[in-house]
């Protein structure tokens, strides 16, 4: 056993390594263009003291400003945020493991490498542009983190353990620690009334505690005259793809949890199965009924908490659900196969296989356990046919077909079948890249010559040019990526995106572009008597310094960066 618990702790580790490897860890992108210019004013205070969203507005995510700004003080090329990715994608690999020993199975570590895998097919990506984790370290990977972990905590039935990785974990995303209440509440009314409100008040007390701190700030962003306005804003002209569900982006989530309707058998009624089964119901239910309320509706409370954020986490305790289940029918000889189960299987399976790109990590994993059912099959017969059994043997086989989960034989056989699939999934996933800080040439070149110009110099810029703050350490102002998470706050992000692009009651990024590009110098004049303005970044046009009447102090293939000295207010 001492050999085999060396053996697991090798693939434990490799598992690890290779997911961190296929999911990268960059720095600089995307969601971190909004979320660490709160840090890094914080971490600098003389820079982006002009800038209206550090300066005027809390950081949507408080908790992870404060930790991320003592990322900036370590250093400023991304490194201590590369690391910290990659390291929530080990602590992701190392909670599954924790769940899967929870659960039990005839091979643990076959169900934690194909579940794992599967994770690295899919990028844990699900509906509606949710995710678990990413390529960049973020408010809601740690937010997702502590919710797995808390997940882990409820099944163990440790509930205090598991209100306090929600709530501090939580703290860092609100989201999560919001859509806990309901999920582990709905958990906890599926576990009985017995000791119902001590049960509650281990689970939620901690977290009940973290919301009030926070519930200022909560009732700043969703409250005041500006919140139907803001939610329209919020919902229907930013972000559609996050708060309009759609159906079809669903199908993955469908799919998965016919499969684990079918999957689930009478062994899955242990205290700890059991307790994992209602999790997943329980957020199920929340993310369900939420899309359900939401396509049948407009713009929403609802909607604006996000609840199909949860979608790849249920998808995640599906697919644990379908790995075990036919790993006890290969080895167990649990009966699957009945035609109720077909019934549920089948659409399950059509509605997977039909999501691009999924299929093939299906077909994986049926395969593999097809043939570990087989390759057991075939040592069970082959006892049975042996003329005069050697006793050592007759006793390996023996193990091997029994349903004891310990015996090192059938862990061992099916580590054998299921690291060919494991191989497999890995090839066909892309992989990141792991990288700090990296720009296009035209896009460094211009942050490098920012980074020269006065410290409170405010800039005029594309919208969709979203590294700017970050990158250049200059303030704008407005852009596109980023806006303060109060109503009042969105409502002037809005108001300012109209006047520098000319675009009123504009519903898309789309129409901005070329009305930022067709600046104006009367549209010049009142952004420099409102805001103060100094530069005005437009995407190269050879003749934008003659026709605004502006003097060009930059330029480069992509940029022009013009002066508007000459307008100075007053």
């Amino acid at each position: 056993m001492k050999r085999w618990a060396a053996v697991e702790g090798v693939f434990v580790a490799l598992t690890c390594v290779t997911f961190a490897r296929l999911m990268g860890a960059t720095y600089g992108g995307s969601n971190h263009n909004p979320y660490l210019v709160h840090s890094l004013h914080s971490a600098h205070p003389d820079l982006l003291a002009a800038d209206w969203l550090t300066a005027q507005h809390p950081s949507p995510h408080p908790v992870f400003s404060w930790l991320s700004s003592w990322g900036m003080l370590i250093s400023d090329t991304g490194v201590p945020f590369v690391v910290a990715n990659l390291a929530a994608s080990i602590v992701f690999v190392l909670l599954l493991w924790w769940l899967v020993r929870l659960v039990d199975s005839p091979s643990l570590l076959s169900v934690l490498m194909l579940l794992v895998a599967l994770a690295g097919v899919t990028r844990t990506n699900d509906a509606m542009g949710s995710y678990v984790l990413t390529t960049y370290f973020q408010p809601s990977t740690v937010g997702g983190i502590g919710f797995i972990a808390a997940v882990c905590a409820f099944t163990a039935g440790r509930y205090f353990l598991s209100g306090l990785l929600l709530a501090f974990l939580g703290a860092f995303h609100l989201n999560y620690l919001a859509l806990g209440f309901a999920v582990f509440g709905l958990a906890h009314l599926g576990l009985g009334r017995r000791a119902l409100a001590s049960r509650l008040l281990r689970q939620l007390g901690v977290p009940a505690l973290v919301v009030m701190a926070f519930l200022p700030f909560l009732l700043v962003a969703g409250a005041g005259p500006d919140a139907e306005r803001a939610r329209w804003i919020l919902q229907i002209v930013r972000g559609p793809h996050h708060f309009i569900p759609e159906l079809a982006q669903f199908r993955q989530f469908l799919g998965w949890h016919f499969l684990a309707a079918a999957a689930t058998t009478p062994l899955w009624s242990t205290s700890k199965r059991r307790a994992l089964l209602l999790a997943l119901a329980a957020t199920s239910t929340v993310v369900g009924s939420a899309a359900v309320v939401a396509v049948l509706g407009t713009p929403s409370v609802v909607a604006q908490m996000f609840p199909w954020r949860l979608a790849p986490f249920s998808v995640l305790l599906c697919q644990l659900i379908f790995l075990v289940s036919a790993f006890e029918w290969a080895v167990r000889r649990v009966e699957l196969l009945s035609l109720p189960r077909i019934g549920l299987a089948l659409p399950g399976a059509w509605l997977v296989a039909t999501t691009p790109s999924k299929i093939q990590a299906l077909v994986v994993c049926v395969v593999a356990t097809i043939v570990a059912r087989a390759m057991f099959d075939w040592m069970a017969a082959r006892a049975d046919r042996a003329a005069s059994p050697n006793p050592a043997v007759q006793e390996t086989v023996a193990e091997a077909v029994t349903s004891r989960p310990w015996s090192v034989t059938p862990r061992a056989g099916l580590l054998l079948c299921s690291l060919p699939a494991w191989l497999w999934l890995v090839t066909i996933s892309p992989v990141r890249p792991i990288q700090a800080a990296s720009l296009p040439e035209d896009y460094a070149t211009l942050y490098e010559w920012t980074r020269q110009t006065d410290l409170d110099a405010l800039f005029v810029i594309p919208p969709r040019l979203e590294t700017f703050r970050l990158h250049g350490h200059r303030s704008v102002v407005v852009d596109w990526k980023a806006y303060p998470p109060d109503a009042a706050g969105i409502v002037e992000w809005y108001r300012r995106l109209e006047l520098v692009t000319g675009r009123t009651d504009f519903t898309s990024r789309g129409q901005l572009v070329q009305g930022h590009a067709a600046m104006e110098r009367e549209r010049l004049n009142q952004i420099v008597q409102e805001f103060g303005a100094d530069y005005l970044v437009l995407e190269h046009e050879a003749e934008a310094s003659t026709r605004l009447d502006l003097p060009e102090v930059f330029s480069n293939r992509r940029f022009v960066v013009l002066s508007l000295a000459t307008l100075a207010p007053g």
